[in-house]
């Protein structure tokens, strides 16, 4: 019986799981500016950095600065598109074409100079297309992307100039095929 117990224990390491990267929820606080979004109240007046987004294995959750608002949360596996700065502002101007309100502040952004880190998550809720768009602070995107990215098993979308960017930051972005279909 003791060879049986020391084999065990020899084995034992080898045999637990290991805690990994996708268990551990992923909490971005104070560094998320909601701007819009199929579904979401207007935010004109409640733009804040002063937000939360928490992303776990299943889900993302959205808390916000107004504590008038509800907080938000849909399944990772509805998520059904990634896009990050030009594709991101393309795809709200579909939204805004289809009659949803979407923050004037975020449109008027698109033309300024400095570097802005808009993202939108497209998703499916109730057979109905949903969708949030925002801004990420410069510190956090690389990580928000690739956190999204992998848990949600869906590929980034971004456009010529915004995925050089974004490949020297780290993260794997694939071209915007709908910046392709305009040309």
């Amino acid at each position: 019986m003791r060879p049986a117990v020391i084999l065990a224990l020899a084995l034992s390491p080898v045999i637990l799981p290991f805690p990994t990267q996708q268990q551990e929820p992923q909490i971005f606080h104070g560094t998320i500016k909601y701007l819009g979004g199929v579904g979401f109240p207007d935010f004109k007046g409640h733009e804040s950095w002063d937000n939360l987004m928490t992303i776990t294995a299943d889900s993302v959750l959205m808390g916000f600065a107004d504590p008038n608002m509800p907080p938000r949360s849909f399944a990772v596996g509805l998520i059904t598109r990634l896009e990050y700065g030009q594709a991101a502002t393309r795809h709200v101007g579909r939204w805004v074409a289809l009659g949803v309100l979407v923050a004037p502040i975020a449109l008027l952004g698109i033309v300024h100079k400095q570097r802005h880190h808009y993202v939108t998550i497209s998703y499916a809720d109730s057979g109905q297309d949903r969708g949030v768009f925002f801004e990420a602070n410069k510190d956090i995107v690389r990580n928000l992307l690739n956190t999204l990215s992998f848990r949600s098993k869906m590929p980034i979308y971004a456009d010529a100039d915004d995925r050089k960017y974004l490949i020297t930051q780290g993260v794997l972005a694939q071209a915007d095929p709908d910046a392709a279909a305009k040309k």
